[in-house]
This record gives structure tokens, sequence and C-alpha cells, in this order.
């Protein structure tokens, strides 16, 4: 079965059957604890070739479980103190320690998940208000997202200590925000492009709508120019890892995504006003994603793993979204409009052709053999 398929018949049924017992604070927070525990069952019942990188990153565990810890802190020393190799040194730091409890390939999943969705969890609580806003915010994530928690993948844990960090900016914690997306980046450098949320938040909050504005026409170059702009950025942080994918052979694919990417992007221009931003802090800090997954989302289309550089902005239209679509329709059109944008996300999820299928471990002939 189609994963975002899947997830939308968990998801939406859920929701409908806890709003109408309630659509209250605690009914908010049981249909969130819910739908990620089911998120977390599922990346632990998964086939390891369900997903682009699972098998990978099991490998990559068992590769850690044998190494020795001296060869591994040999590694993280001359990889941050003398920027020699490429590697996440953080991400097998912190495996490796966890091997110390347990060697399960689950268990770490349950791990990655947990640094993942309790930080969102608690996000979509803080800047949701009804029960048709985490189903509308839910339906999203299972189009959009649904190859997040497949695997325990560095950038799962990088992006769980980005909005960490998002919810301590929130706090007005603007230090410890910076701290937190620092160590993020020992998980996966490409987490360090989620420092300008907080420096444009501490330092030009004013420009945060023009910003967005001027984002659009950078869209042209963003397409244009994408190789060159990949080569600029892996030159900017000194790992060549990234030049592989400037590589125009990749290009070609993400166009839908790109083109949904855009269109959500101009509805929360249109649907969340300046006055808003500039009397609400929390909205302001989550506005502030727009111009950045509005320029970064074309990448996409030079090489599809750049997807990852545009999520760390992108994720937040679960929230996003649904706040412009309270601000553009009246009370009595708000559910109306959810109805119909829940339908055309699910119609559109279930005509189109390809994408991540999933395969429990008992119905697959992969061995499943998550212990090593």
């Amino acid at each position: 079965m189609h994963f975002s398929i899947l997830l939308l018949l968990l998801c939406v049924p859920m929701g409908i059957i806890l709003k109408y017992y309630g659509d209250t604070n605690q009914m908010r927070k049981i249909y969130i604890f819910s739908f990620f525990s089911c998120l977390t069952i599922l990346s632990v019942i998964r086939s390891l070739n369900v997903g682009p990188d699972t098998e990978g990153y099991y490998i990559l565990a068992q590769e850690i479980h044998y190494d020795s810890w001296r060869s591994l802190w040999r590694e993280t020393v001359m990889r941050y103190l003398h920027n020699t190799g490429d590697s996440d040194m953080g991400y097998y730091m912190f495996v490796k320690c966890l091997q110390l409890i347990s060697t399960n390939f689950d268990f770490l999943s349950v791990v990655a998940c947990a640094f993942y969705l309790i930080p969102l969890g608690k996000l979509i609580y803080r800047y949701t208000t009804n029960m048709s806003q985490i189903l509308f915010s839910f339906v999203l994530y299972s189009v959009l997202f649904p190859v997040n928690t497949v695997s325990p993948n560095r950038q799962l844990f990088a992006t769980g200590f980005c909005i960490l960090a998002l919810l301590a900016l929130s706090d007005g914690k603007f230090i410890k925000s910076v701290l937190l997306i620092l160590v993020g980046s020992l998980f996966h450098q490409t987490a360090l492009v989620f420092l300008a949320i907080p420096c444009v938040v501490r330092f030009v909050p004013r420009w945060v709508k023009k910003m967005h504005l001027l984002s659009f026409f950078f869209i042209p170059v963003s397409i244009l120019y994408a190789s060159q702009i990949l080569l600029l950025m892996s030159s900017a942080v000194g790992n060549d890892r990234y030049a592989a994918y400037a590589d125009t052979s990749n290009s070609g694919g993400g166009i839908v995504f790109s083109v949904l990417l855009e269109v959500m992007s101009i509805f929360c221009y249109f649907g969340i006003k300046k006055e808003q931003i500039e009397s609400d802090r929390r909205l302001l800090i989550l506005y502030a994603m727009t111009p950045f997954f509005t320029v970064l989302g074309p990448l996409i289309m030079q090489d599809g793993a750049m997807i990852r550089l545009s999520k760390y902005f992108h994720l937040y239209l679960m929230m996003l979204v649904p706040l412009a679509i309270e601000n553009v329709f009246n009370k009595d059109s708000i559910k109306t409009a959810y109805g119909i944008l829940i339908i055309a996300l699910i119609l559109m999820t279930v005509t189109q052709t390809g994408g991540l299928v999933f395969e429990p471990y008992w119905n697959d002939p992969y061995i499943h053999d998550v212990a090593y």
C-alpha cells in the first residue's frame, strides 16, 4: 500500500472520531499522541527496503557497532578539529552510545522518532487551537512527509533539534536556539541553514514580509542556476559530498512537489497579514520560514535529495496553511474549506503514480534481522 494512503487512513478517521467526542485541548493532545504513536509503530514494523535509505542506515548501524570507540573518537577529532572527511560524526557517536543500551535497530528507530515527533507534537499543539487545524496538518504531513520517520536517519535527529530551537526561540531564548541548531548540525551538517531563522527573527523581524515577497522573484534563479547554487553551498561548508548534487544528470524531477510548495507559499503570503506578524512574535517565527522554502524548494528539480534543505523550512506549512485558512475564510465557511482541501489532497495522493510503498517486514522476503 502507498504509505501516504496508509497514513491518511489512520489520521482522517482518527481525527473525525476524536472530534466527535469534543473539540477540546485534551482531545487535541490525544490526537497528536495517537497519530505520532502510529508513525512510531510503522517505523518499527516496516521492512528494511521501505524508504530510500532504511537499509543503508541499518548497514551503517552495523558498521558503527563493530567500530572501536578509539577509531570513532579519532575520526570525530579529525572531522571537527581538522576539518577532514565528510561524515557527520555526531550521529556516529550518538548511535554508538545508544548501542550500550541495545544494538537492536528498531530501538534506534524508536529513539529517532522520539527525538523528532515529541518536539513536533509540542509545536503543533502550541500553534493550533482546534481539531480541524490538526486534522488538516496531519493530512498535509501524510501527503508531503510520509518518508520522514521511515528510517532513523541523520536528518531526523537534526530536524528534531531544529524544532527544539524553534520552541526555544518562541520563548525568547535566542542563544539556546542557536546552540540547539549547532548540536543538530553534528547529526546532519545541513541543519546549519536553519541558523537563518533565529538571525532573521532577532535582527530583521520587520523585513520578513518583504523577504517573502522578494523570494518569489528568486524562484527562476533557483531553477535556472540550481547547479551553481549547490556548488556554492558545498564550498561554503567545506563538504564535497554535496557538490555531487549539482550534477545535471540527476535533474528533472519534483515538479509537482515544487509547484504545490509555491502555491502554498503564495496562499500564506496573502492569507497571513503583516499586522498579524508584527503583533504576534510566535507567528513571526513561523512565518520566517516562508522566504526560505520558497527559494530552496525548486532545488529539488535539480536533485531529489535536495528536499532535505527545503524540508527544514517547509515542514512548518503544517501550521502555516491552517492559520492562513482561518484568516481567509469566515467562521461559517472554514469547515467547508477544510473539507474541500482535505478531499483535494486525498484525491491527489490516490491518483498519483509511484511514491513510497509500505511493506511490513513479515510480508517481505527481505530478512528483517534487526539485531546485530
